[in-house]
């Protein structure tokens, strides 16, 4: 016995018929739910997008709420992308705080009404990620449960294996779908070749041209950045590129979306060549990060914000010890970490700002770990000592040291360290290191004050105009 929508499928794909190829194959789909014809479905996706697909894609919303109402309206729809979809969100769901439990359990659900065999595999490995991202546990548990129940149950009546005749024509497909296979692959080589060349702009721009041939939103995302960057973004297109990242952001975050803030008011990460650039690392990260460490997207983050320094092995940020931080602009760790980083064989070879809390041990571990370091700024709670000027400037390799110190606020005040007046003297009598080194006052609004500027002369500091606005 042979499937008609599989014949059906079979002919237009010979004919060309993209549209119809879809359809037979979600009626192949719903006649025998077997993971190939989920696999022939993307294929054929790839090649030529699927009607279904619009809306899929309006699934992505910044908000819950928003997502599970639109969810909600493919509660009749019987689709092998749907259940694809449906996977991929249990796998890393777009929400996992106290609010997306009506979502979870909306997704899990669906996967039941699907009897998509799938689910029977991977199960477990989702009920893994859930342990580490969905909160609060009572819902957790719950949740996941009931998805063991709901994969019991399909396991229990699995699908009915292909006739001879049906495998032929599947695999004459698969085989007339090679192309859109080899342009998958292509595009995963083209992401790849973004990562691991972040600071060149040919790898991003040949991706946009990929992307924009396929109707994918992020090529247009690409090029508008570009546009930003080169001055060249008009009102329209600055609109456009709020709208795209809007509607998109959470979803291009792709694997780091678990634990980068976006989307919220106080969210500082941005986008910068249509990749993520700033990291905000959201405050109950928690063990999240172990998922995501080794991923390759985090090879074009250069600048990491928010709670990423809270997950910590051995005095360093797990992050800076295992994830591919290639493009890694500035950074910001305890002092020691320096040493551990060094000892690990880390080298940052991007990093052009660090920031410590008090003086490196070694300059020679500074060189090894960030051997591109121009400027070092020493953060210290109440400010620098002049023992502390001494030790951090003795040996400097850098181009500029900053020393900083906290915000005073009036219902937590502190008596600075030293004056900025003994600092300068006692700069003046050390041997100059840095050609540059700035003062920051003691300061309770803002904008911080400018810094006091030392300039080496002579192979000795001498003090120079107050800078026109703080660096660091």
């Amino acid at each position: 016995m042979t499937s008609d929508a599989m014949e059906r499928a079979r002919r237009a794909l010979e004919e060309g018929r993209d549209d119809d190829l879809h359809a037979a194959l979600a009626a192949a789909w719903r006649e025998r739910r077997a993971p190939v014809l989920a696999r022939l479905a993307e294929l054929a996706h790839a090649r030529s997008p699927a009607p279904f697909r619009a809306r899929l894609d309006a699934l992505a919303a910044p908000r819950v709420a928003v997502t599970l109402e639109r969810f909600a309206a493919l509660a009749d729809a019987d689709e092998p992308l749907l259940a694809s979809w449906i996977l991929r969100a249990l796998e890393s769901p777009p929400f996992t705080g106290p609010s997306s439990r009506p979502l979870l359990e909306a997704l899990v659900e669906a996967a039941s009404r699907l009897r998509d065999p799938r689910l029977v595999d991977r199960a477990d490995a989702i009920a893994r990620v859930w342990e580490l991202r969905v909160t609060p546990k009572p819902a957790r548990v719950a949740l996941t449960k009931r998805l063991r129940e709901v994969a019991q149950a399909i396991a229990a009546e699995p699908p009915r294996a292909a006739t001879e005749e049906e495998a032929r024509i599947e695999a004459a497909i698969a085989k007339g779908l090679g192309g859109a296979a080899k342009e998958a692959r292509a595009l995963a080589d083209l992401y790849a070749d973004v990562y691991a060349n972040p600071a060149e702009d040919a790898p991003r721009l040949v991706l946009a041209d990929a992307l924009l041939e396929r109707g994918d939103p992020r090529g247009e995302l690409i090029m508008l950045q570009f546009a930003r960057r080169d001055g060249t973004l008009g009102p329209e297109g600055a609109l456009r590129e709020k709208e795209l990242l809007k509607k998109h952001g959470k979803e291009w975050l792709g694997p780091l979306a678990p634990v980068v803030s976006w989307g919220k008011g106080y969210a500082q990460s941005t986008f910068e060549r249509g990749f993520l650039a700033d990291a905000d690392i959201i405050l109950s990260v928690g063990k999240k990060l172990a998922l995501v460490l080794e991923e390759p997207s985090w090879g074009v983050v250069e600048r990491l914000l928010g709670s990423w320094r809270e997950d910590v092995l051995d005095g360093v940020p797990t992050l800076l010890l295992h994830a591919p931080l290639n493009a890694l602009r500035e950074v910001e760790l305890p002092a020691r970490g320096v040493k551990r980083l060094a000892e690990r064989g880390r080298v940052f070879a991007r990093v052009r700002r660090l920031e410590v809390d008090t003086a490196v041990e070694s300059w020679s571990d500074v060189a090894q770990v960030f051997p591109a370091l121009e400027t070092l700024v020493v953060m210290s709670p109440r400010g620098p000592s002049v023992e502390l000027v001494a030790r951090v400037l003795a040996g400097a390799r850098v181009r500029r040291v900053v020393f900083d110190r906290w915000f005073l606020h009036p219902s937590q005040p502190y008596e600075p360290a030293a004056s900025i007046d003994e600092l300068v003297r006692a700069a003046a009598k050390l041997s100059a290191t840095a050609p540059e080194v700035a003062l920051v006052p003691v300061w309770s609004r803002m904008p911080k004050p400018p810094s006091i500027e030392l300039r080496a002369k002579g192979g000795r500091y001498e003090i120079m105009e107050a800078a026109p606005s703080p660096e660091g």
